[in-house]
């Protein structure tokens, strides 16, 4: 699937009337799913294949955020992407396997530039690269990943703070996993 799209986000919006204060509707085999923390469409991702997404956005306030989100359960999921933490650009993860742990490192030369994050499931690993415009792949994590998981990913987008985060997403893909880990 390749495809482009503006997600919106905005914090206070919600429905009670589908679990966890979210709205859930599928079209096309594609999942949308709208709650107060985030916006996110995605799609089954089976193992060794990987999903790219690229965009391009304003952040200005605390953890605005785009990137990939790749989901097993409420209890074990993983998001990827650029977030806007401590008044900086960052790259980082959440993995979430029960708790959860978030790991970040500053990007300050990737504000206003488009961004491709890319996530490839090999074997039993998950690993994140992301990389700005004209710019080299940087590694950003590898975590471990069972085969066996049934996993939906896709892009996603988070404005906890603030109304009025419009992501543009140039493009969202499954491809072939990279060859090696790291």
């Amino acid at each position: 699937m390749d495809s482009s799209a503006t997600l919106r986000h905005g914090a206070g919006r919600r429905s009670s009337r589908h679990g966890r204060g979210g709205q859930r509707r599928v079209a096309n085999n594609v999942l949308w799913i709208h709650s107060r923390q985030r916006a996110r469409t995605s799609c089954t991702f089976p193992p060794d294949s990987a999903m790219e997404v690229e965009f391009t956005a304003s952040f200005s306030s605390q953890f605005d955020q785009a990137g990939i989100f790749v989901s097993v359960s409420p209890e074990r999921w993983v998001k990827t992407g650029v977030e806007f933490a401590d008044q900086r650009l960052h790259i980082g993860a959440v993995v979430t396997d029960g708790r959860s742990d978030w790991s970040l490192s500053p990007v300050p030369d990737w504000m206003r530039k488009r961004v491709l994050v890319r996530v490839s499931w090999i074997g039993d690993a998950l690993t994140v690269r992301a990389k700005p415009e004209r710019g080299g792949f940087q590694l950003v994590r590898v975590l471990p990943f069972e085969p066996s998981l049934g996993s939906f990913a896709g892009p996603y987008v988070c404005s906890p703070t603030r109304a009025g985060l419009t992501v543009r997403f140039h493009a969202w893909r499954t491809t072939e996993p990279d060859s090696a880990l790291h």
